[in-house]
């Protein structure tokens, strides 16, 4: 059967083709061998229509040119010898009724055209769209339906709506068509029956549409699946039924507050500037008692109701203030930073009353709901602990009249026997050493000092029994019970308990000092910076092994030399004595400076701390010297490698702006021709006009001025020249470069505004490397603008003065703007959200910015899109860059 269709297919495309041609044919025998007075060309406008058929507007131009040909040809065969006032008529209405015809063709072609792209849109969506007449019959039906209802298109298109899908209407279908009719839309929510019988609930929206008279053609329904949205409203309701259940049957005592009022006032703090809430409310007291009385009791449940000893649930309502009690104040303050601080849960322990005047002591805790919430409905539930906190009080005060000082003090005690076993620890010393309590009493002590040092303990205890009364003090290594040893200094004494004798020892950790002493004498020997102690007679009176290799000069013999003999008589006159007489005089002194040393030239960073040993008198000077000769010179080559990778950069971009830059120079030559060949038509006047040629020469000058200067900014950007830092100013910097882009920016379809600061303040810097942030930082604008089809596509680029003096640039488009988790890596290396891009470019424009003392940042645009912008210090404020290698 499809074999059987093929050639009919194949004869249907053919056969439109060969009868227009076969009518063109005859149409220009009969125009061409007929001398009536009629145009017999007009009936070329048959062609064209019937060409409509089966080309487009490329095919229907040359087909309706093709006419005119004939026309024009046929004319000329036919035509007497002298061209007759009645022909030329003819053959112009044939060319004119050619032309409109093909004219209004097109146009009918495109209205048709765009009327399929706007179908095309509708089918897209993935709401449930369709057209229905207005006798309800089905005229258009989108996937988006088609995913929804399970009809096809074919299926769909023919039917009654409402009898395909069975709706049920929330008021009656008439009352429904007059207000759809009155206002031209309706919304509301409809139940429909699918395919499979299931029924959905919908939010639907008709529009009504009009024809160019204003009558009704038809109705536009747009419906959406509202039925999970339906079922958890419905939860919802059914979990509001269980909570108010709860509320009224829980035997704990429950309090519903609106807060509202308080949030709003402590809101009102917070534009005013208050951050520090702890302290705000410690002296204002006064607002804490006006929150008291914005404070809204809702509703109470009925163990609030016996807790309180309350006649009814309305006594409870009126206000806060009839179950406060002064000691309730700190509490109350602590809900209102817990507010203020935006606590999901605060919990305190306070003093409220009863009606009748009774104190009770309660625990109550508040759940503040999450997110951003107006406060308006916050639980509050309230424990009676009265009998608990007195039964704690007076069981706490029989403890703590003989164990606080023991038990509280942040020092190791230990009691010990004369069999060295451990009668009691206090807490502070088990958990210093990593034990509990319990793990300690009855063991013997020894099991706790470092092995090698238990046989000095175990001698330092005996003499201590030995002698009844007397002070004795050691250091010694214990053991934690994780095997890290700790030093502590140990003062004992011993004496008669209840006639048995006892050590009392006191522990000090002094783990530390020991540390900082190992680690003092480590660091100066082991450190790979020279450092040497100088004393006041500019004597070295002690320096490390790094000496040697610096100087040449073994450690001993450095020793007691004066700095003088070790770095030469011009160096310590000129640098190096001043710097250490400062020190002398208490002052910390940092320089760096280039020394000739054993190692040949060197670049040393030199530190000088004043030691004061045992009392304020300066005694000698620490002296530190670091050799950063390697990090400058690793320095410069970064330098170097880094404006070499920001040139190709610069390149790379001007690459991309090739179209741009040759329209940019097109235009000045294009027009420098136009008025090249004027001057010649002025010249070959009779007489020639002279003014005119004068004027068409300066056009010249000018476009050729013009293309000098695009010739010469691209030159600027692209040359290799080393970093130079000149005062300039940044708005024509940044013009230049808005030129450069401006063929790239309308190419993109992109509106371009500039909004650049009147008077700014020259910048220093290099201009070059400035433009080459800017240049980066559009195309990169252009670029993400490009993929944008919603809403205007404007860029726009700002200067502004800072409040330091300094200046700002902008660039903020409107773009799909930046992820925010990825909005602080973007300026990363290699890192780039472009499939054909290398990452390089921002990480370039940020060191160049930073290179200037500047800083670069990336924030989003509202509604849509991205802002980047960078800032430059005021004329002088650059950070100093270091000194390059002599």
């Amino acid at each position: 059967m499809i074999n059987q269709l093929h050639p009919i297919r194949s004869a249907s495309k053919t056969l439109p083709p060969i009868a227009t041609g076969a009518v063109a044919a005859a149409i220009f025998i009969a125009d061409t061998v007929t001398e009536a007075d009629i145009p017999v060309g007009v009936f070329y406008v048959a062609v064209v229509l019937m060409t409509a058929r089966f080309c487009r507007a490329r095919g229907l131009v040359l087909v309706a040119a093709g006419c005119v040909v004939l026309s024009l040809l046929s004319y000329f065969l036919s035509a007497p010898a002298a061209p007759d006032a009645p022909g030329v008529v003819n053959l112009l209405i044939s060319i004119g009724a050619i032309g409109v015809t093909a004219l209004l063709v097109v146009q009918g072609q495109s209205a048709a055209e765009t009327l399929r792209e706007q179908a095309s849109l509708l089918g897209l969506s993935h709401d449930a769209i369709f057209v229905r007449d207005l006798h309800d019959r089905i005229t258009y039906w989108n996937r988006g339906a088609e995913s929804l209802y399970g009809w096809t298109s074919d299926e769909a298109v023919g039917n009654l709506c409402h009898q395909l899908m069975q709706t049920t209407f929330p008021a009656p279908l008439e009352k429904i068509n007059v207000e759809l009719l009155r206002s031209s839309g309706w919304e509301g929510e409809l139940i429909h029956t699918k395919r499979d019988g299931t029924q959905v609930a919908v939010a639907s929206r008709w529009a009504l549409q009009r024809d160019g008279r204003g009558d009704p053609v038809a109705i536009l329904e747009t419906n959406n699946d509202i039925t999970e949205r339906q079922r958890a409203e419905e939860a919802l309701r059914e979990s509001e039924r269980r909570y108010k259940s709860i509320f009224r049957t829980a035997g704990v005592s429950i309090w519903e507050e609106d807060f509202s009022l308080i949030k709003a006032a402590i809101d009102k703090l917070k534009a005013q500037g208050v951050e520090d809430f702890h302290a705000y409310f410690a002296g204002h007291p006064e607002f804490v008692v006006e929150c008291i009385s914005l404070a809204k009791v809702v509703d109470v449940n009925d163990a609030t109701i016996e807790l309180f000893k309350a006649q009814s649930k309305n006594q409870l309502l009126d206000s806060l203030n009839a179950v406060f009690t002064p000691d309730t104040m700190d509490a109350f303050a602590g809900e209102l930073i817990a507010v203020a601080e935006e606590l999901s849960l605060f919990s305190a322990e306070t003093t409220l009353q009863t009606l009748t005047g009774d104190k009770l002591t309660v625990l109550f805790a508040i759940t503040f709901p999450p997110g951003p919430s107006k406060l308006d409905r916050v639980l509050v539930t309230v424990t009676d602990i009265t009998k608990r906190k007195r039964a704690e009080e007076a069981l706490r005060e029989n403890e703590e009249k003989w164990r606080g000082v023991f038990e509280h003090n942040p020092t190791m005690y230990f009691m010990i026997d004369t069999t060295l076993t451990v009668l009691s620890v206090n807490p502070y010393g088990a958990e210093q050493l990593g034990y509990a309590v319990d793990e300690l009493a009855g063991e013997s002590v020894l099991k706790i000092f470092h092995e090698d040092d238990r046989a000095e303990a175990q001698r330092n205890m005996t003499r201590c029994l030995d002698q009844l009364g007397k002070v004795a003090s050691w250091e010694l290594r214990k053991l934690r019970k994780s095997g890290e040893v700790l030093w502590v200094r140990e003062t004992a004494r011993a004496m008669l308990m209840k006639g048995v004798p006892v050590i009392l020892i006191v522990c000090e950790d002094i783990t530390e000092r020991k540390r900082a002493e190992y680690l003092a004498g480590q660091v100066f020997e082991s450190s790979p910076d020279a450092i040497s102690m100088v004393g006041r007679d500019h004597r070295y009176r002690r320096v490390n092994p790094v000496y040697e290799r610096l100087w040449g000069v073994p450690v001993n013999m450095c020793i007691g030399k004066h700095v003088a003999d070790l770095l030469g008589a011009a160096a310590f006159e000129q640098t190096i004595k001043p710097h250490l007489d400062r020190c002398f005089e208490g002052e910390e002194v940092r320089y760096t400076e280039w020394f000739t040393t054993a190692l040949g030239r060197r670049y040393l960073a030199m530190s000088y701390t004043p030691l004061r040993m045992n009392s304020n008198h300066i005694e000698a000077a620490l002296v530190v010297v670091r050799d950063l000769t390697d990090h400058i010179l690793i320095s410069e080559a970064l330098r170097t490698a880094q404006a070499e990778l920001a040139r190709v950069n610069r390149v790379t971009t001007m690459g991309q702006l090739t179209a741009s830059i040759a329209h940019e120079v097109s235009q000045p030559i294009t027009a420098t021709l136009a008025n090249a060949q004027a001057a010649l038509r002025w010249l070959g006047g009779r007489p020639p006009n002279v003014e005119e040629v004068r004027h068409a020469l300066d056009e010249i000058v000018k476009s050729s001025n013009r293309a000098g200067d695009v010739i010469g900014r691209i030159r600027a950007l692209v040359k290799k020249a080393p970093p130079r830092k000149d005062r300039f100013d940044l708005n024509e910097a940044v013009r230049d470069v808005i030129v450069l882009t401006r063929s790239e920016v309308l190419r993109h379809r992109v509106s371009l505004q500039a909004e650049l600061a009147r008077d700014l303040a020259p910048v220093s810097g290099d201009r070059i490397l400035l433009q080459q942030v800017l240049l980066n930082l559009i195309m990169n604008a252009v670029e993400a603008m490009s993929n944008t089809t919603e809403g205007k596509l404007n860029l726009r680029i700002s200067t502004e003065t800072e409040t330091d003096g300094g200046v700002r640039v902008a660039v903020c488009d409107c773009g799909p703007g930046l992820d925010p988790q990825s909005l602080d890596r973007v300026f990363d290396a290699f890192y780039t959200t472009k499939p054909d891009g290398m990452g390089m470019g921002l990480a370039i424009c940020r060191s160049l910015v930073e290179a200037h003392g500047g800083r670069l940042w990336a924030t989003a645009n509202q509604p849509r899109g991205a802002v980047f912008q960078f800032t430059l210090p005021p004329e002088g404020d650059e950070t100093a860059s270091a000194p390059r290698a002599s």
